[in-house]
C-alpha cells in the first residue's frame, strides 16, 4: 500500500510539516523522503516491490534542486547514503534539505571546516548503524529536515544517539509553530525558507555551534 504525501510551495494547505510525526507512530509503516529526481524514481520502484505500507513524501520547495545521484544509483529502503566526506561534523538530512546541506558544506569548506553529509531518505526504519558510525567519526551531528523538529528526523536521530552513543547535536527544522504560505521572489529568494531558518547559511551556523559543544 502506497500513501503519498506532498509538501511544498502550493500554499499553506499543502505545506505539510507534521506528516513524519503522524506516520512514525503507526506500526510497520515505512517512511521515504527522496532527495532528488533520480532517487525519487528509484525509491518508487523499490516501493512497488515492497510488501507493506509505505508513506512516500514528495517535496517541491527548492528553488534550485541539485541532481545528487547518477542514473546507476541503487536505492535501498532503510539505508542511508553518505554524499559528502568530512571529519569535523556530520549533517544528516532528508528530502530537499540534502541540497541545502551540501550548499552548507561548501560554505563551511571556505572556513576550513569539513563536514560529511548523509542522505537519510528513509525516516522509518531509520538507519541506526549509519547514525552511530557518523557520531563516532565526527563527534557532532546536525539534522536538517523540512518538518517540525518535534516527531521528525531530528527526534529519531536523537533517540538513536541517546540509546547508543550520546553525542552533541543540533536540529534544523521548523520550531513549535505553524508553517506559513511563502513565495519565491523574481530574484530567486525563497521567502518561506528564509523565514523558517532552513537555508544553507542556517545549517552552517548550526554546524559551527555544534562543533563548539563537542570541544567543550
Amino acid at each position: 500500500m502506497l500513501l503519498l504525501g506532498y509538501s511544498g510551495s502550493g500554499g499553506i494547505s499543502h505545506n505539510n510539516i507534521e506528516d513524519f510525526a503522524a506516520m512514525r507512530v503507526i506500526p510497520n509503516v515505512v517512511i521515504v523522503n527522496p532527495s532528488d529526481v533520480v532517487e525519487a524514481e528509484k525509491a518508487l520502484t523499490a516501493i512497488a516491490e515492497y510488501v507493506g505500507p509505505v508513506y512516500y513524501r514528495l517535496e517541491m520547495v527548492s528553488t534550485n534542486p541539485w541532481r545528487i545521484f547518477e542514473d546507476n544509483y541503487e536505492f535501498n529502503i532503510g539505508k542511508a547514503i553518505k554524499v559528502r566526506e568530512g571529519d569535523d561534523a556530520t549533517i544528516i538530512a532528508t528530502g530537499y534539505m540534502v541540497t541545502e546541506s551540501l550548499m552548507a558544506a561548501d560554505l563551511l569548506k571556505k572556513e576550513k571546516i569539513h563536514v560529511q553529509v548523509i542522505n537519510m531518505s528513509t525516516i522509518k526504519p531509520i538507519d541506526e548503524e549509519a547514525i552511530v558510525t557518523a557520531a563516532k567519526e565526527t563527534g557532532a551531528l546536525i539534522t536538517a529536515e523540512y518538518h517540525s523538529i518535534i516527531g521528525g528526523l531530528g527526534e529519531a536521530v536523537a533517540m538513536v544517539l541517546a540509546e547508543n552513543l550520546p553525542t552533541p547535536m543540533s536540529r534544523i527544522g521548523i520550531r513549535d509553530e505553524f508553517s506559513q504560505s511563502g513565495i519565491v521572489t523574481p530574484d530567486g529568494k525563497d521567502e518561506l525558507k528564509i523565514y523558517l531558518n532552513l537555508a544553507a547559511e542556517d545549517i552552517a551556523t548550526a554546524v559551527k555551534e555544534t562543533i563548539k559543544k563537542k570541544k567543550r
